[in-house]
């Protein structure tokens, strides 16, 4: 204390304190400089994206799909007939449309063992919402657990409304705008449990990264302050909103606000320079690492206080409730990937939610028991190359959906 209070220099040990401390700074300062100048330069570091991500954009897939996209959009033509931009969904294939081994019918439907007809003709008709293990990707018409259901079922119309890539926030959507003007009387709506946290975004590469196979952006769903949902819509209202947002990163994250990942680490989608941290290496990186965490699905599906779990829980309540009213049924079907199968034990991560969902008054059949006694994730006939169900696989899900609720 004498010293501080006098004009003598601080004793020698402190003085070398001191020194060393300046010189673990400098030294830190100038290898944080480096690696932001040298090994981050190019925004990569091994291979994995480090924040900030202008634009949000992580495999060569994703640029690819995006030029596609502007070529499409250039000829209007060509975007009529082949691209599936939807203002509402986010995508949604056109009537009449045809990709791969999918075509739809005048409803928007993927046909299965025949076109929905316009005029009602059976006595039962069913509305399928959900994703790509609902619409029944990498196999024929004939061959996805719909179709062959239909074939089980001689007197059941079946409207196929499931579209790849869907989140439940959309094929929520979906069945409000496309599944109740063809008065079915019942809609079965798909989960897809390592897909639940798709409600969480507006952009899929947010959330999947590289993995991520469309560029295009959607709705999503989030809680009011009643509990009740809200509808919070896609930022791209027109096509041409597409290439805009991700060619201006300071509008593309304001168009993002309300999403998740972004309220999560603002700083990796802010617009590159515009805060402090994208000024240094070791920040960058912190930053990513950040970024990075909380996308366990199955965390989300054992909290039950979590958005995810929430908000799944909201839109079957209110799908069921406005189904009620008008004297439908609604049913939920949990079509698991080989990753869920795996994990089909006695404590499967998504039970609470089936719990929570039943106790609502909605009956749930989960498919993951009937593949897991198939032989489950290492019954190499039960999987088609990109992860989706075999023809066996699809006959067994339908096998099991039609012994449960059609066989009476």
């Amino acid at each position: 204390y004498a010293w501080r209070m006098s004009a003598d220099p601080p004793p020698r040990p402190l003085r070398r304190l001191w020194r060393k401390l300046a010189l673990l700074v400098l030294s830190l300062a100038v290898v944080d400089q480096a690696l932001q100048w040298t090994v981050l330069r190019d925004g990569l570091l091994l291979g994995i994206h480090v924040a900030p991500f202008d634009p949000p954009l992580f495999s060569d897939t994703q640029r690819r799909l995006l030029e596609q996209y502007e070529e499409q959009l250039a000829d209007p033509g060509t975007f009529a007939r082949r691209s599936l931009f939807d203002a509402h969904l986010g995508w949604c294939p056109r009537p009449g449309m045809r990709r791969r081994l999918r075509t739809y019918d005048w409803a928007g439907a993927r046909e299965g063992l025949r076109a929905l007809p316009e005029q009602r003709t059976a006595a039962r008709r069913i509305a399928l919402v959900g994703c790509s293990f609902t619409e029944g990707h990498e196999v024929e018409a004939t061959e996805s657990w719909a179709a062959q259901l239909e074939a089980l079922a001689p007197d059941l119309e079946l409207a196929n409304l499931g579209v790849g890539g869907y989140g439940a926030d959309q094929a929520y959507l979906r069945a409000l705008r496309d599944a109740l003007p063809l008065e079915p009387d019942e809609v079965w709506l798909g989960l897809y449990p390592s897909g639940v946290q798709r409600t969480t975004t507006h952009f899929s590469p947010l959330q999947l990264h590289w993995r991520a196979r469309s560029v295009l952006f959607k709705p999503r769903l989030s809680l009011n302050g009643d509990g009740g949902l809200e509808v919070l819509p896609s930022p791209a209202q027109a096509p041409e909103d597409v290439p805009r947002l991700l060619s201006d990163q300071a509008a593309l994250f304001a168009a993002l606000a309300t999403d998740h990942w972004v309220r999560r680490a603002p700083a990796a989608y802010a617009a590159r320079g515009s805060r402090w941290q994208h000024h240094s290496g070791l920040a960058r990186l912190a930053v990513t690492l950040l970024e990075r965490g909380g996308r366990d699905p199955y965390a989300s599906l054992r909290d039950e206080d979590s958005e995810v779990f929430q908000v799944h829980l909201a839109l079957v309540r209110d799908l069921r409730r406005t189904l009620a009213d008008s004297g439908r049924v609604l049913r939920v079907v949990i079509l698991p990937d080989s990753r869920d199968v795996a994990e089909a034990g006695a404590a499967r991560p998504w039970m609470r939610l089936v719990a929570a969902i039943e106790a609502e008054g909605v009956p749930v059949l989960d498919a993951s028991r009937t593949l897991a006694l198939a032989g489950g994730a290492q019954a190499s006939d039960l999987w088609q190359p990109e992860g989706h169900y075999s023809p066996r696989a699809n006959r067994l899900v339908a096998e099991a959906l039609h012994a449960a609720w059609l066989a009476e």
